[in-house]
């Protein structure tokens, strides 16, 4: 900046005030060789030079913390609260732990999942809710689970369907179903989920991560189904392997990680029943299993 001198201002406020202080300077020997010379006259103080600027501190704002935004998608069984397993830490919570240990930043979960989501529930909420929306734009993790909803045993689709709410039930009419009406099924739902990752991606394009939870058996080892024959075992493992594969088929292209939970739970052979990895409902997971998906899913993102 430039004085009315076209000299910078820092040089006229240096330049006067040295003057300020030459003349000061001059001031006090003259009072001072007075006093010598007429001891009885009265010194008069020279008063302080008026600072030319004045400066005033000013705080340094405290930056907002970094967060890091984890966002769960799907029915209960990805919820951050568990379900049928009081006082648990989810593997969601375990996630988010970990995460803040290695980040050293602050971790937010939000929880937009709901019991009974299934894949139309969960497609017609992400054309629909506006938080969602926002909430996957800041999104670094995206974790979904959804599926378990739509079966088996299937309604309206290629396999024949049928009343069925008990396990024991389910289980008789998944009897029933042949290869050729499994993969017809199970092709009409990987279309589904092709759309719905599709869209997922589209929504969330800064995440670091995106996870698919793959399906788990709930039928073996079930109590309330009785006894499983060996052909409705094998059949079974066959639906579950499938459905895994075309979930993972529709998630992979678009960048999501498939977590295999299927494996976690029920072995690699997947004839495993999930016994204390599960709640007593069957349906979700015991702590032991929300432990065992925080290391999968740990080392997944």
């Amino acid at each position: 900046m430039l004085g009315q001198t076209g000299k910078p201002v820092t040089d006229t406020i240096r330049h006067m005030s040295m003057r300020i202080i030459r003349n000061s300077l001059v001031a006090l020997v003259v009072v001072a060789l007075t006093a010598a010379c007429a001891p009885s006259a009265e010194v008069v103080q020279t008063p302080s030079p008026t600072p030319l600027v004045t400066t005033t501190a000013t705080a340094t704002p405290t930056p907002e913390p970094d967060v890091f935004t984890i966002v769960v998608l799907g029915d209960s069984r990805a919820s951050e609260t568990p379900v049928d397993c009081s006082g648990c830490t989810s593997f969601v919570q375990q996630l988010a732990v970990t995460l803040k240990g290695q980040l050293g930043e602050k971790i937010e979960v939000v929880d937009h999942t709901q019991p009974g989501t299934d894949l139309t529930a969960l497609s017609l909420a992400l054309g629909r809710d506006d938080a969602i929306k926002e909430d996957l734009e800041a999104a670094e993790i995206v974790i979904v689970s959804v599926g378990r909803e739509e079966g088996p045993p299937w309604e309206g689709e290629g396999c024949p369907g049928g009343p069925a709410t008990t396990p024991r039930e389910q289980l008789a009419v998944i009897a029933t179903y042949t290869p050729a009406c499994i993969t017809e099924t199970i092709t009409i739902f990987g279309e589904r989920y092709s759309d719905l990752f599709d869209t997922i991606a589209t929504l969330s394009p800064d995440a670091e991560s995106r996870l698919a939870m793959t399906l788990f058996n709930s039928f073996l080892g079930n109590p309330e189904n009785g006894t499983i024959d060996a052909a409705t075992t094998s059949r079974l493992v066959s639906i579950v392997t499938e459905w895994n594969k075309a979930q993972c088929d529709a998630a992979k292209p678009v960048g999501f990680t498939c977590l295999d939970v299927y494996r976690a739970i029920n072995g690699a052979t997947g004839r495993t029943p999930g016994g204390a990895l599960l709640s007593p409902d069957h349906e979700h997971f015991s702590q032991a299993g929300h432990d065992a998906l925080a290391t999968l899913i740990t080392r997944a993102s």
